[in-house]
């Protein structure tokens, strides 16, 4: 009697071993699927802030360009020996953004 108590406890306890196992393995692989989500999701961040930081460089550039522009047309005006010139605010704008 006291064989078939023991080996009814074991197989109680195979049991709850395996049940163990496989819980753990739940759980871990929720865990790695959180851990891919937030990757995604910190991968997404830095995405949009490289596009932002690039249409930030790119409108600089246009603004400088523009800047470059307005100077050459201030200074044919000067040269021509047309009235005192006035930038527009926008070129005003693009020198000050390009000389930071």
């Amino acid at each position: 009697a006291r064989a078939g108590e023991l080996e009814a406890k074991g197989r109680e306890l195979e049991a709850t071993v395996l049940s163990l196992k496989a819980e753990l393995r739940a759980s871990q692989a929720a865990l790695a699927e959180e851990e891919a989500a937030r990757e995604a999701a910190e991968a997404g961040r830095v995405e949009a802030v490289a596009k932002a930081d690039a249409a930030a460089t790119e409108t600089r550039a246009a603004e400088a360009q523009g800047a470059s522009a307005g100077g050459a047309l201030v200074v044919g005006e000067v040269a021509a020996g047309g009235a005192r010139p006035v930038r527009p605010a926008s070129v005003e704008r693009a020198s000050t953004s390009a000389a930071q």
